[in-house]
């Protein structure tokens, strides 16, 4: 083998080399972007998953038992209607606003720890984004939820780093 054959052979074995270093590092980045696709689909489905047990409770505490009939017999206050102790038990639940102040963890077997966050107030319909301190026929509940693993441990540690956390909002009327 002569000289110009020689370095044909070693610029063809190093074009090869990154080719299949490239191929190797896209393969790593679609499986990256896979688990990460993974984790928020499950994240989507847990804040949909009460959204919609909240969703089929009644409006408010004085609703739980029949219709009402003046704005000023709703439930001023938001939250659990009970003792603290039971707050995050979902049997306990009767009604849309218990969800407020809602903490909860919630695993999903093989895949993640969720921590799941929710607030419900009133907003108006003028302003259905702005909470408002007085009674009205619309309630509002934004779900919060957080993997415990971070982007981090996907992509280079140099990279940003951090929780991905999804927010769903939903907005449940009350009509007599």
């Amino acid at each position: 083998m002569n000289t110009g054959q020689m370095l044909l052979t070693t610029g063809a074995m190093i074009l090869l080399g990154l080719t299949v270093l490239t191929v190797n590092q896209n393969n790593l980045q679609s499986g990256t972007i896979l688990r990460q696709t993974e984790l928020g689909v499950y994240a989507i489905s847990l804040a949909s998953s009460y959204i919609e047990k909240a969703s089929g409770l009644p409006f408010d505490e004085q609703t739980v038992t029949g219709p009402i009939v003046l704005d000023s017999e709703l439930s001023g206050t938001l939250g659990r209607d009970g003792s603290t102790e039971l707050a995050n038990q979902d049997d306990t639940w009767d009604d849309f606003d218990d969800f407020n102040g809602m903490n909860k963890l919630d695993t999903v077997r093989n895949v993640d720890l969720f921590r799941i966050l929710s607030t419900v107030y009133y907003v108006t319909d003028a302003a259905p984004n702005t909470p408002t301190t007085s009674k009205t026929r619309f309630k509002r509940i934004d779900l919060k939820v957080a993997g415990s693993v971070s982007r981090n441990v996907f992509e280079d540690q140099s990279s940003t780093s951090g929780v991905d956390t999804i927010k769903l909002s939903y907005i449940f009327s009350y009509f007599r």
